[in-house]
């Protein structure tokens, strides 16, 4: 025990034996992270450009872009349909929302009409206009039906809806799915600056293979096994340090709510560190120069990350990407942060930990399979 922390000892002192280290390991990735949170929270409070083409022009239409409009999320631009899809080609509008010229004919009919929405690409407008416009589209619908179909009769239904001489008795929720997102975003861009800096610091180990230290430290009274795991809680520390760091700033400074209790934050965060120390040390083990960890460590961290969702809801992925994305611990780990998020107790939790864990041990055992054979080749 003496010994091993006496490694641990050493390591740190060689960790931050330049000043820059600091800032490099600590300082940084915390202030980094920081601004992620920030943006991703001004993101979040953002109001969405809507360019809106109304070719129905009638009161049924008029019912539901007023309930768009009354949700306080998006900024209604009255266009044609020309300049709608011109106006998203821009860039001045998140996406056009075409309300077809048959929309209260369909209702009227018993049918369901086709909205049409263009946009470049999935993003968070599409996502909540869907869902915002077809609950109201339902509720057309449904008093339609109690309407028995009769344009005269829906037409008091929507206007005394309208006018508040009808309403439903209801309490007003704080709406926090897009914040619990983004949070889950912004910690999925942190992940990846956690990632490199646990790996980097595993590295060392590489430069010891190349210095000769585990060719002679058989002949000290520290064996390779006690330096190796010197090694993971060195860096270990300092990412606890750091984990804590950021997470005490942004409960503090930022005011971020979590949705759960900041100590499982934590929890989760650190686990998925001590996999990225267990990535780090297999890296270390199999490659022969500096150089090539370079190389993995860069072909193993950004690429998993984006495939994992890291720095986008993985709903924007297609189906296919979404199954693959779950052979990177970084998946379990969002999964693990999502799923106490939505209220899930330890029963939830645990799963996804439990999968990181297995990733964890899944790379320690090759690296040592990797060190142990290389043991046994310099002796």
């Amino acid at each position: 025990m003496r010994n091993l922390w006496i490694v641990t000892s050493n390591i740190l002192v060689r960790i931050f034996k330049k000043p820059g280290s600091y800032i490099l390991h600590l300082i940084v990735p915390v202030v980094v992270s920081l601004g992620i949170f920030l943006v991703y929270s001004m993101w979040t409070d953002s109001v969405i450009t809507m360019a809106l083409s109304d070719q129905d022009d009638s009161q049924a239409s008029a019912f539901l872009i007023s309930a768009i409009e009354d949700t306080g999320k998006f900024e209604v631009v009255e266009v044609t349909t020309e300049e709608g899809e011109s106006m998203v080609a821009d860039g001045d509008a998140a996406f056009a929302y075409v309300i077809p010229a048959d929309f209260e004919a369909k209702i009227l009919d018993g049918k369901s009409p086709d909205i049409t929405i263009f946009a470049v690409g999935q993003n968070e407008g599409t996502g909540w206009i869907e869902s915002i416009s077809n609950y109201q589209i339902q509720n057309i619908r449904d008093m339609a039906l109690a309407a028995g179909y009769d344009k005269t009769t829906l037409y008091d239904m929507l206007s005394s809806v309208s006018d508040g001489e009808v309403s439903l008795s209801a309490q007003s929720v704080a709406d926090v799915t897009r914040e619990k997102d983004t949070n889950a975003n912004a910690i999925g861009m942190y992940m990846m600056m956690l990632m490199i800096s646990t790996m980097t610091i595993s590295l060392k180990l590489l430069e010891e293979k190349q210095m000769g230290t585990f060719a002679r430290i058989g002949m000290a009274p520290v064996n390779p096994k006690i330096y190796t795991l010197g090694n993971v809680l060195a860096t270990m520390i300092v990412a606890t340090v750091q984990i804590a760091a950021l997470l005490t700033a942004l409960v503090v400074f930022v005011h971020i709510n979590f949705h759960m209790n900041p100590l499982v934050m934590f929890l989760i965060i650190w686990v998925f560190a001590l996999c990225s120390v267990s990535l780090g040390l297999m890296v270390a083990a199999f490659a022969k120069r500096s150089e090539m960890a370079g190389t993995l460590l860069s072909l193993v961290a950004s690429p998993s990350c984006m495939l994992a969702g890291c720095f986008w809801p993985i709903s924007f992925m297609p189906d296919y990407m979404r199954k693959i994305a779950y052979i990177t611990p970084q998946r379990w780990t969002l999964d693990a942060i999502m799923d106490m998020q939505s209220g899930g107790g330890i029963a939830k939790l645990a799963p996804s930990l439990m999968m990181v864990l297995a990733f964890t041990l899944l790379f320690f055992l090759l690296a040592a399979f990797k060190f142990k054979t290389e043991d046994k080749r310099l002796g």
